[in-house]
């Protein structure tokens, strides 16, 4: 398959999708923190259900390419799900981080790669099969996330 994807074109749009948001989060919560600190959570909520949403979409209309390519992708799709945590942790802990900071700088580190490969592969490319991997990263990802929260509540609750 050829695609076209204009260098200066392709670097706004994605400037648009990733960091737009974020400065509508910050502006947001600097401006009016009250409201922010209120719905933070179903944000989250929000974000979690929208990413669950892709990743179905994803695997319900290319299930069986990933049937095909799960078993050659899904030990390159770990590697880097436990790099990616791993550097993150790394960078939180080089930076004295506190530990539920690190927790979350290793999973957002992971996370946000997915989202923006699934949306890349289907909104500017336009091809499906080129976002299996960032599926089956995805999914691999998510079960990696619970197995780490969990460890970190239960870290939590210890250290209390």
């Amino acid at each position: 398959a050829s695609f076209n994807l204009p260098f200066w074109l392709t670097v706004i749009q994605i400037g648009i999708m990733t960091l737009l948001p974020i400065a509508i989060g910050m502006l947001v919560n600097a401006r009016f923190s009250d409201f922010s600190s209120k719905y933070r959570h179903w944000v989250a909520k929000l974000a979690s259900l929208s990413f669950a949403i892709m990743i179905f979409f994803v695997w319900k209309e290319g299930w069986q390419d990933i049937e095909k390519s799960a078993r050659l992708l899904g030990w390159a799709a770990l590697t880097l799900n436990m790099s990616t945590i791993t550097l993150g942790l790394v960078i939180a802990s080089i930076a004295r981080l506190p530990f539920n900071q690190r927790m979350v700088l290793g999973l957002e580190v992971g996370i946000q790669n997915s989202a923006l490969a699934i949306v890349i592969a289907t909104v500017l490319i336009k091809d499906l099969t080129l976002a299996i991997p960032a599926a089956i990263y995805g999914v691999l990802m998510v079960i990696s996330a619970g197995i780490i929260i969990l460890y970190s509540r239960w870290v939590m609750r210890d250290s209390k």
